[in-house]
């Protein structure tokens, strides 16, 4: 029988090297869930539409300024996007509101008949639900990071690293000369102005 090892230096080092891009990407998600949420919340509030189709709209809000923000700042890629990487990105996001809206009417049913009270399922409901969405978002991290946004060749090694992955990589070595705003470098660095 063949076991398997687990070599936790090597896992340590594949998550240490990824934190930067998975914090950006929480930053990314944080800011179009609360979007999003505004877009839900103003179509419930107003009448506009039913929870259940204000959901969808505020999703289908949401998933062009988190492909945008997740392919330009999370991913550093440039150019045109492809459709190839759109429509996977896409199908991913309505995966997750189809698992949520499952998700949390499951649990609704479930704490109805448990005889829950409305604050409880409330509160029950929406941790069915951002669990949904938080299996469904780990897994679209490493879609993103593999596939859709992955380097392509040695052209888009570079192209993909972003200057805040590494420390370091967002300062500037000093060089003897007039610096780009006419300041003489030496006078510069002597006073400890960054240009």
């Amino acid at each position: 029988m063949t076991s398997i090892r687990f070599d936790h230096r090597q896992f340590v080092s594949a998550v240490r090297g990824r934190l930067p891009r998975l914090i950006r990407y929480g930053v990314v998600s944080i800011g179009v869930t609360l979007f999003s949420l505004v877009i839900l919340t103003s179509l419930v509030a107003t009448g506009t539409a039913s929870p259940g189709w204000a959901n969808l709209l505020a999703t289908i809000a949401g998933i062009g300024p988190s492909f945008e923000l997740n392919r330009r700042w999370v991913w550093n890629s440039v150019g045109r996007p492809r459709a190839a990487q759109v429509v996977p990105f896409a199908a991913m996001s309505f995966v997750g509101l189809v698992l949520s809206s499952i998700t949390v009417t499951v649990t609704a049913w479930w704490t109805e008949a448990a005889g829950f009270t409305d604050a409880a399922r409330a509160v029950v409901a929406a941790v069915a639900s951002l669990s949904a969405f938080g299996a469904v978002w780990l897994g679209q991290f490493v879609v993103c990071d593999r596939r859709l946004f992955a380097a392509r060749g040695s052209a888009g090694v570079a192209a993909s690293r972003h200057p805040c992955d590494e420390p370091g990589e967002l300062t500037r070595q000093p060089t003897a000369g007039v610096g780009p705003r006419g300041h003489d470098r030496e006078h510069v660095e002597h006073l400890g102005i960054n240009e």
